[in-house]
């Protein structure tokens, strides 16, 4: 009965074990064990010529990263807008939770915290336009309340 062999493998390196030049997308690698199972990775270029081939190797190419940028709510943007112009405690509180929606469809970057007076300052990423906000008290019936208002004018 054959037994089995538990071995980790450490990520890829960042260069090539031989030239130490590092790697970049598109690069074609070959990666191996050496005879005491340790992972080597080397540029296509060196390996064969500079490197003793192992036993166990594959050859890859390291895929270029894909940056996703997500389409911008033009809508919830306008509804943010519209209440900023606005000082009442309801739309202190939309333009709140407004901001940590944007802020997480990555529409909107926190670019500073007052702790003391507890305002947020955004960047709107289309614009570049910076928006204070107050951090405000929301009870949970309340956040339901205005999620609901916000949903239902979103659909429209």
């Amino acid at each position: 009965m054959q037994e089995n062999l538990d071995i980790f493998l450490p990520g890829r390196s960042n260069c090539c074990h031989v030239d130490q030049i590092p790697f970049n997308e598109g690069d074609e690698i070959v990666s191996f064990l050496d005879d005491e199972l340790n992972r080597i990775d080397c540029c296509k270029d060196c390996w064969g010529k500079k490197t003793n081939k192992g036993k166990i190797f594959w050859k890859w190419i390291i895929p270029k990263k894909k940056t996703k940028i997500p389409p911008p709510d033009f809508q919830a943007l306008e509804y943010f807008k519209n209440y900023c112009e606005e000082e009442d405690l309801s739309s202190l509180k939309k333009r709140f939770i407004l901001a940590m929606y944007l802020e997480r469809k990555k529409q909107m970057v926190l670019r500073k915290k007052d702790k003391k007076t507890h305002t947020l300052y955004f960047e709107i990423l289309s614009s570049g336009q910076i928006s204070v906000v107050k951090e405000v008290a929301i009870f949970p019936q309340e956040a339901d309340e205005i999620l609901s208002e916000l949903v239902a004018c979103l659909k429209e």
